[in-house]
């Protein structure tokens, strides 16, 4: 708590980086709790890749990104940073962004949001990787966003395209929704069926 926002304060002074990277040498345990603290706010992206540790992705050992990826490259996205977010996407996962979907078949993978799936996981809906195909249960409760992606495009016409089975109690309210950001301009707003 208030030792990782101190060290987090720490990270914006001219030898901040420096030291806090010696530090957690000596204790790599604090590492994540830092960049989570850091990556509430993108202004910190500079200070958080000199300071993460990329040993542990370059192994392979990680299923599950940390949660401060998502967090700064969110961050980053909201604040129309799109290219620095490409940038440190493409640090932390190894691969370059495309302008394409990203893991078409919701594979489970290290990748963080919001250039991957972002898949539900309420009480209103089930959604997750079966075979390649994204599998959901929606017990039509609330409206809510079952699967998203951000894509970073660029300018000109793009197809949509997916095939469907199973059941919809109301296909009609089962959307699929296309915005640009940082705006949140609806571009695209058409019913699955």
């Amino acid at each position: 708590g208030p030792l990782v926002e101190t060290l987090a304060a720490h990270a914006r002074s001219p030898s901040g980086v420096r030291e806090l990277r010696q530090l957690l040498a000596r204790r790599p345990d604090l590492e994540d709790s830092l960049l989570e603290a850091l990556a509430g706010d993108p202004a910190n992206t500079y200070a958080i890749l000199a300071i993460e540790s990329r040993s542990r992705q370059r192994a392979g050992k990680i299923e599950k990104p940390p949660a401060w990826q998502s967090r700064l490259l969110e961050g980053l996205v909201a604040a129309g940073e799109f290219d620095m977010a490409k940038r440190v996407w493409a640090r932390v996962t190894g691969r370059p962004l495309k302008p394409a979907i990203f893991n078409p078949g919701f594979a489970m993978t290290s990748a963080p949001a919001p250039f991957n799936w972002t898949l539900a996981r309420s009480g209103g809906a089930i959604s997750e990787s079966r075979h390649g195909r994204l599998h959901v249960v929606h017990f039509g409760r609330e409206d809510m966003i079952i699967a998203a992606q951000t894509l970073v495009l660029p300018m000109g016409q793009y197809r949509l395209s997916m095939m469907i089975a199973g059941e919809s109690g109301h296909p009609a309210e089962l959307r699929w929704r296309v915005r640009c950001l940082p705006s949140g301009q609806s571009i695209l707003d058409i019913p699955v069926s």
